[in-house]
């Protein structure tokens, strides 16, 4: 008898049964410690290059100062503990937005402008290469495959980085091209009046005419910069494959991506908070048990940053706790940044899976031969019975059930 393949899920269906699961798992993913290790490199060589990562103080008197600075505190404020989970959840897609705009804005001189380029690019270095990485650890842990070692990981980040900062550079490119033929047909209200005007306001049509393929690069770039970096990680194609991929599922399947991106940023922030949590009763646990063997107020100040009683004490030794302080809260912060390329990897597996029909156990073009889950089916007879038919499709839009590990 006939085979019917039943790779994509049926069009009636906005988004594959089980999708949230897949974005659970995520959280859960961006737990293994070579993930959070590539995350907090990121964070430090992003703060070298002047990106505040934490909410500035508010407290003047040291001893009212909170344990942790920075760090909210969901039961005394829940509501403002939410507002800076939000906050944070958004700020690795917001990071290269926000460096060109300081990129574009007016400068006063040569040497300003030339500080923010090296940090934009700096910024979209470091974005891309931790990204590439984390997203190829958690693309074959998506994928049910073993995990590749924290070295792997970050060879292949390298090998792949002329590709990765092409794929980026290329609709910048288109734009700054388009831009320049704008500008040629801004040259004509240059000419004396009134003909400057006369011609620059007929010929007017053609810049917004140009002005049409720009935004759509613009808007494009804006929201699918993550599936570029996503498709060369977790496929090892070139920058035109990426681009390729990343334009189509942004814009054919715009909405079903946004759905997907709001689901992933309210698991995000509920799960920053659970690492914020768990960070200050580590925090506090730890303070507490010195504080029974030495001085209580001594010990809290000097780990919530009190420069009173940090002059006290010896120059390197008054540092210490703080430094401690603000290690446990650098490593809460790289969980966001660790979730979020998780984030991004089961984000593209899903949208990939819709436009491609490809399964989630593929990666670099292949099936894993002897995978961790057990082979779901691909086929089915073409006039099956209702409960094979049923079985059938939830065993196609489920997730593998191996990334639970």
């Amino acid at each position: 008898m006939s085979k019917v393949q039943t790779e994509a899920w049926p069009e009636y269906r906005f988004l594959p049964r089980n999708w949230w699961v897949l974005l659970l798992q995520a959280a859960q993913m961006a737990h293994d410690y070579r993930k959070l290790l590539i995350a907090l490199g990121g964070l430090l060589l992003l703060m070298g290059l002047g990106h505040r990562l934490n909410p500035p103080e508010t407290a003047t008197d040291p001893s009212s100062q909170p344990l942790v600075p920075g760090l909210p505190d969901l039961l005394a404020d829940p509501v403002a503990a939410w507002k800076v989970s939000v906050q944070h959840t958004n700020d690795l897609w917001l990071l290269p937005i926000q460096a060109v705009q300081a990129l574009i804005k007016p400068h006063d001189g040569w040497l300003p402008w030339t500080y923010a380029v090296l940090r934009a690019l700096g910024t979209g270095v470091v974005l891309v290469l931790m990204g590439a990485a984390i997203g190829r650890i958690a693309a074959h842990d998506v994928a049910g495959r073993p995990r590749p070692r924290l070295a792997e990981a970050l060879k292949f980040s390298t090998r792949h980085a002329r590709t990765l900062f092409l794929t980026i550079l290329s609709p910048t490119l288109g734009i700054g091209t388009l831009a320049l033929l704008c500008a040629f047909f801004g040259l004509f209200f240059r000419l004396p009046a009134p003909y400057g005007v006369w011609i620059g306001g007929a010929l007017a049509v053609f810049p917004l005419l140009l002005a049409i393929p720009m935004a759509l690069l613009v808007l494009g770039l804006m929201i699918g910069w993550p599936l570029m970096v996503m498709t060369v990680a977790a496929e090892s194609e070139d920058r035109y494959e990426a681009l390729s991929r990343a334009y189509s599922y942004t814009y054919r399947r715009l909405g079903r991506y946004l759905v997907l991106v709001a689901a992933a940023w309210l698991i995000g922030s509920v799960g920053w908070l659970v690492a914020v949590s768990v960070a200050r009763l580590v925090l506090s646990l730890g303070v507490w048990g010195m504080s029974l063997g030495g001085p209580g107020t001594v010990v809290r100040e000097l780990f919530a940053g009190s420069t009173t009683t940090a002059e006290a004490a010896p120059p390197l030794a008054g540092m210490l706790p703080g430094f401690w302080q603000r290690a446990l809260k650098l490593l809460a912060y790289s969980w966001i940044f660790s979730y979020f390329w998780c984030a991004v990897a089961a984000i593209y597996m899903i949208l990939r899976r819709d436009v491609d029909g490809a399964s989630y156990s593929l990666v670099d073009g292949r099936i894993e031969e002897h995978p961790r889950t057990p082979p779901k089916l691909t086929q089915v007879e073409a006039v099956p019975s209702a409960g094979q038919a049923a079985q059938t499709v939830a065993s196609q839009d489920s997730p593998p059930s191996g990334l639970l590990r």
